[in-house]
């Protein structure tokens, strides 16, 4: 069995975290617009907001760096991989289903079911298994483009999809404050796509990157355009804001993706730079090897759970017994909910069924 890298462990986690806070809505991750906009919480907790979208990005920059390295014939592939997405994606969509109806389990229907799982998804956080598998599916592909670039193809790639994700988005916005776009034709869509992207990126930083020559000099520079980009977001959606007078949880994400390829290189980068130079205790590697391990787990359920958990009072405990501020109570609500998660896949990963597919 390939041993674990502690800082892809750690990278999980991170993501793990921020996918449950993602979904925390007013709670957390809308919280921001509670305040007024020159206030320390407004722009705190907008940063957070926007910071949280990494998590997924993040999922598939490990899996690109994990698997774009690997030779496997494709029979392997579709059997081994795509085969097991294809099943955990059909019984967890079941399960949410069953879930979303369990006050009217007589409406139950495996047409309408079906009918949804093709055509929709059963949970919010399910889309990503529909990028997830043509990654997978096109993986054959990518590994040839990925493996036969340069270094400075890579640094071209990664240019060009900021250039589709930032610049193009805040030009329209500037220019025509929303109201017009550029043609739809000028844009790299292929490039920026979940399943190109983040994998070749985290396939770099894991593979061909040289770490011993990431100074700490290059990270603080580096952090300090990840931070730059994250206040220029945040701006920009405060600009929004006053133009348009609508401040709603959908209308306010217009720019919280235009610098998140910065977002993931800048914590990639800096879980690598970390976890070379300080030598972590045996004790804190098996825990964040065991943590990691059931991170794709927790992200299967996480929906479900935090749910359950606000029925049973768990978020109103700590905002109103024990008085916590409202970004702290979430951000314990997130830490129970993965907690949960992770001693419900820690035992099910004990049964060898169950850990064939998590």
């Amino acid at each position: 069995m390939e041993k674990k890298r502690i800082h892809i462990e750690a990278i999980r986690i991170f993501a793990c975290f921020f996918v449950i806070f993602n979904h925390t809505g007013l709670d957390g991750f809308f919280l921001f617009s509670n305040y007024p906009a020159a206030s320390f919480q407004y722009w705190f907790y907008l940063i957070l907001s926007i910071c949280c979208r990494v998590s997924v990005p993040l999922f598939f920059a490990v899996s690109g760096a994990l698997l774009i390295p690997k030779e496997e014939r494709t029979k392997d592939l579709y059997l081994h991989r795509v085969l097991r997405m294809v099943i955990i994606l059909i019984v967890i969509s079941a399960i949410y289903y069953v879930w979303n109806y369990r006050y009217q389990l007589s409406n139950l229907s495996i047409g309408f079911f079906f009918k949804v799982l093709l055509a929709s998804n059963h949970a919010d956080h399910l889309w990503y298994f529909y990028s997830f598998i043509p990654f997978l599916m096109a993986l054959p592909l990518i590994r040839v483009l990925a493996k036969n670039m340069t270094n400075r193809h890579f640094l071209y790639m990664a240019i060009l999809a900021i250039a589709s994700y930032a610049v193009r988005p805040i030009l329209e916005y500037l220019i025509w404050q929303g109201a017009t776009t550029f043609n739809g034709f000028l844009k790299f869509s292929w490039i920026t796509a979940n399943a190109i992207i983040y994998p070749c990126i985290g396939y770099y930083m894991e593979n061909r990157m040289d770490i011993k020559k990431v100074t700490g000099k290059k990270l603080a520079i580096l952090w300090a355009v990840n931070v730059g980009c994250l206040l220029i977001a945040s701006a920009l959606t405060l600009y929004k804001s006053k133009v348009t007078g609508v401040c709603s949880m959908t209308d306010s994400q217009t720019f919280h993706n235009v610098f998140v390829l910065v977002n993931v290189i800048a914590l990639y980068v800096t879980a690598r730079f970390v976890f070379d130079r300080v030598k972590t205790k045996p004790g804190l590697q098996k825990a964040l090897v065991s943590v990691g391990s059931t991170t794709f787990g927790i992200f299967l359920l996480h929906l479900l759970l935090m749910e359950a958990f606000k029925e049973w009072g768990v978020l109103t405990f700590f905002t109103q017994t024990l008085h916590f501020n409202d970004m702290v109570s979430a951000m314990l609500f997130c830490l129970t909910v993965m907690a949960a998660g992770f001693v419900i896949f820690f035992l099910l990963k004990k049964i060898p069924f169950f850990k064939k597919y998590l």
